[in-house]
């Protein structure tokens, strides 16, 4: 039952991103994790991509609010955590 749940997620994810969470399809919070979890790749993958840029690829629509969520998951910004992640660091 909880895989079917799992996928169901996966699959309206993908699909509606955030209207999952409008019409109530998913947890908000767990949503977030997984917006921010995608932005971790970019900034780990794609140091030429802005943060800007990092924010909208991961599903956020406001910089802002992305920043706010990925220091309150990570602990740090978005960009302290891009330098603190380049080789050699």
């Amino acid at each position: 039952e909880e895989r079917k749940l799992r996928i169901r997620e996966q699959i309206i994810d993908k699909y509606f991103g955030n209207l999952a969470i409008v019409f109530g399809f998913c947890d908000e919070n767990r949503v977030s994790v997984r917006m921010t979890k995608k932005a971790e790749a970019f900034l780990l993958e794609s140091p030429e991509m802005s943060i800007t840029e990092v924010a909208f690829s991961s599903g956020f629509n406001d910089s802002n609010y992305f920043s706010d969520k990925f220091k309150r998951h990570f602990g740090m910004s978005p960009l302290k955590f891009r330098s603190q992640s380049k080789p050699g660091k």
